[in-house]
């Protein structure tokens, strides 16, 4: 905040230096001095001022690249906290991985025959490996009856279009 303050003083300053340039160069003006003085010393004045103007650019853009990086700063943490969160809801989950080839004693033993890491599987590993399950023991639709039949075919017709 005493940045910003500092910032609106030197505008402020600016402005009524550029005033009192005015008032110089005209009181210069009425007391007839050389018109090339006068140019002279306007522009040592016009240089200055161009400075001045330039520092105070140089301030603000400091100040604004101070507050992104505070905005970020923020963010990050942030993001890291939101990350920890979810690496101990992941925790959980991989709870529910084992919880889930429990529930599936008929198909276990062809799950996990493979993969002698099995009890280190997430989720995704599980799901993966219940594709390929599915894959290598496709379902026998030899017993099905006419109407089921007209009802899948109608099925694959539209997943097909």
């Amino acid at each position: 905040m005493a940045i910003k303050t500092h910032s609106a003083d030197c505008h402020d300053i600016i402005y009524r230096f550029k005033t009192w340039r005015r008032g110089v160069e005209a009181l210069k003006i009425e007391q007839k001095v050389n018109e090339d003085e006068v140019a002279t010393w306007n522009s040592q004045v016009e240089t200055e001022l161009e400075k001045a103007d330039d520092d105070v650019k140089h301030l603000e853009k400091w100040q604004d690249d101070c507050k992104l990086e505070k905005e970020r700063n923020a963010f990050e943490e942030k993001l890291k906290y939101e990350s920890l969160q979810s690496l101990k809801k992941l925790d959980k989950v991989k709870c529910l991985t084992m919880v889930t080839i429990e529930k599936l004693p008929g198909i276990r033993g062809d799950l996990v025959r493979s993969d002698s890491d099995w009890e280190t599987w997430n989720l995704d590993q599980l799901a993966e490996a219940v594709r390929l399950w599915i894959w290598r023991n496709p379902v026998d639709h030899s017993g099905d009856d006419d109407q089921t039949k007209k009802r899948r075919e109608r099925k694959r017709m539209y997943l097909t279009n």
